[in-house]
């Protein structure tokens, strides 16, 4: 889950729920976490077009590495490793 797509829905645990669900045993999820480690937070998010015109908000999650290992830990996976590379932070995780 690259780009901070853990936050689809703002409910992290429920789409790492799925992940473990459609990961075989074994496999592997990446995610890309927020840089700030303790973030962790939900909230309604807008898309703004280039004249700062917003629609409809829909929810989202912003969750750093610490957060997602606790997150994974209740989805059913557990964490192998993270790592930052030019600026982003992502975390391994396995069935």
């Amino acid at each position: 889950m690259i780009d901070g797509n853990i936050g689809i829905g703002g409910d992290p645990v429920a789409l790492l729920a799925r992940c473990a669900e459609i990961v075989r045993d074994g496999g592997r999820v990446v995610v890309e976490t927020h840089v700030d480690r303790s973030a962790d937070r939900t909230f309604t998010a807008h898309v703004a077009d280039g004249d700062g015109n917003r629609r409809g908000g829909f929810p989202w999650a912003e969750v750093g590495v610490d957060a997602l290992l606790e997150h994974a830990a209740t989805a059913g996976l557990r964490g192998r490793r993270s790592w930052t590379a030019e600026g982003r932070t992502f975390c391994e995780l396995v069935a």
